[in-house]
């Protein structure tokens, strides 16, 4: 057998064990990198639905509408939806947010309430947020849930504006 145009044998024995221990030591470090760099902001490194949520759901997907790189590199069945009371929270499960800590998709919030301006349902399965983050930028995240209705209603009850299918019908 060849590989890189060399032949096996040509490979020392201990090569390939050398390099499968090196790269599991590179996801180590990453993820004690991540898990200590969570703790400090004070987040959760196995984030958990809040007890007394209206709604939750685990499993979620979406994708923030920011950039074209944060379309494209959205979550995927990883994604924590809560909302209680007092916010919206959505955040990545574990392992994925110690990996992806630092946010580069916009796709971690915690929201407070009040600072939700929009939700509505896109479709059967997706909703779109729009919401201003502490530092007053907007932000506008499309997730997939499996209960969309529940989730709009959720943050209807709590004084959101929402924008159903049926209203946006009416107003065109």
């Amino acid at each position: 057998m060849v590989l890189l145009g060399v032949p096996m044998d040509a490979f020392p024995t201990w090569l390939f064990p050398l390099a499968f221990v090196g790269i599991l030591s590179l996801f180590a470090v990453r993820m004690l990198q991540g898990a200590r760099f969570l703790r400090a902001q004070g987040r959760a490194i196995r984030p958990v639905l809040p007890e007394m949520s209206l709604f939750g759901e685990s499993g979620a997907s979406g994708h923030s509408e920011a950039s074209f790189l944060t379309k494209i590199g959205g979550a995927s069945r990883v994604l924590l939806v809560s909302i209680t009371k007092t916010e919206l929270a959505v955040e990545s499960i574990f392992p994925f947010n110690v990996f992806m800590y630092q946010n580069p998709y916009d796709l971690e919030h915690r929201v407070p309430i009040s600072s939700i301006s929009e939700t509505h349902q896109v479709d059967a399965n997706s909703v779109r947020v729009t919401f201003v983050d502490a530092d007053h930028n907007s932000h506008t995240l499309r997730l997939y849930l499996k209960q969309p209705a529940k989730f709009v209603s959720a943050l209807s009850s709590l004084g959101v504006a929402s924008n159903t299918s049926s209203e946006r019908t009416r107003q065109g």
